[in-house]
């Protein structure tokens, strides 16, 4: 459980910096540079892609992981199992959100700061 957790975090750190870098580094022109995401034969496409695969598998990782703690801690009737899943779900939505808003959120920090217009490249 421990392992996924954090390969969970590396993936999300790995997919932010692989978002930003490209974008600081050629703000003028994300498309003539980087590519579109429309496209498959362009890096930002398969971005998309990976991005895409990760909403979806936090999302079904989170009612997998939510439902075996609520359905363990019920048949071993223990007290401690349901109060240790409780937290334990509301950080794992806390996370799964985060994932889904990720791009939003980094857009609004890039537009606070001025840095540019479009910060993911069309990336949504």
């Amino acid at each position: 459980m421990e392992i996924i957790k954090k390969n969970i975090k590396v993936l999300t750190f790995g997919l932010v910096v692989f978002l930003i870098l490209p974008t600081v580094a050629f703000a003028s022109d994300c498309g003539g540079i980087i590519g579109d995401t429309n496209d498959p034969n362009n890096t930002y496409y398969y971005l998309q892609l990976i991005y895409n695969i990760m909403k979806y598998a936090a999302l079904i990782l989170f009612v997998i992981f939510t439902v075996k703690d609520f359905f363990l801690a019920i048949i071993n009737q223990n007290q401690d199992g349901l109060k240790k899943a409780f937290p334990n779900s509301v950080k794992r939505i806390i996370y799964t959100i985060l994932i889904f808003l990720l791009p939003g959120l980094l857009t609004i920090i890039f537009y606070l700061f001025g840095v540019v217009d479009d910060p993911l490249c069309g990336i949504r």
